[in-house]
């Protein structure tokens, strides 16, 4: 019983309060003019005239009172569904160009080595000097011109990071950690702190996304956390 209150309450509250508005004309009625029901009409016509225009008003806030509720709830309703369809194109969308890159980084490079290869023996970075390195700064300009969709591919995958991570409820952020997770355990925390370095080089270190993997560019993550 008490679980049925606890869920219920402001249903319960509502009802009380409509109920305490509809029916206190009548006892403030009946409490100056008696609770006795009357056989003259001229009575009756004035109890009619007097109900009328309490209740009129009354009964019109009431009616604008719901009118602004539905609309609230439509409101509400109509922006969970945006809400659900947002995440599920995020997801759908995530799915996609991490297959993509995951067939980007199995192609081979002039080098003789995959891409993924190529990005982890190079671009593993422990320090800002190396990695403002004019050396790193030529490879992944040369990288750049030989596979462009690969800088193209993370940016879009780092832009779906960046809507996921607005933390604009709690649906979004179980989804920017499961988008987390997902690069993880396709392709290795390492190589994804190879391919944020890749990505903050080629993009001219101009990226308006937060980065989620290297400790180098973001201070906060330690031991990919």
């Amino acid at each position: 019983m008490l679980g049925w209150f606890q869920t219920n309450w402001r249903a319960l509250t509502v009802s009380i309060v409509v109920s305490l508005v509809l029916g206190m004309p009548i006892h403030v009625y009946m409490h100056y003019f008696g609770d006795t029901i009357s056989a003259d009409h001229e009575r009756w016509s004035q109890m009619g005239s007097a109900m009328s225009g309490i209740y009129g008003p009354i009964l019109s806030i009431l009616t604008f009172v719901v009118l602004v509720f539905q609309f609230g709830l439509q409101r509400m309703t109509l922006r969970r569904e945006y809400q659900q369809s947002y995440l599920q194109r995020s997801r759908d969308d995530i799915n996609f160009y991490l297959t993509q890159l995951t067939n980007i980084l199995s192609k081979t490079t002039s080098a003789g080595l995959t891409v993924g290869q190529l990005l982890k023996s190079k671009f593993a970075c422990t320090s800002q000097v190396e990695l403002y390195g004019v050396e790193i700064k030529e490879l992944a300009q040369s990288i750049d011109l030989e596979f462009p969709e690969l800088q193209a591919t993370l940016a879009a995958i780092y832009s779906i990071y960046r809507g996921l991570a607005s933390k604009e409820s709690e649906q979004h952020t179980l989804e920017f950690i499961s988008a987390q997770q997902k690069s993880m355990a396709m392709f290795s925390y390492a190589t994804c702190v190879c391919l944020e370095h890749f990505l903050f080089i080629s993009s001219g270190r101009r990226l308006p996304y937060p980065y989620q993997f290297s400790p180098i560019l973001n201070p906060h993550i330690i031991n990919g956390q």
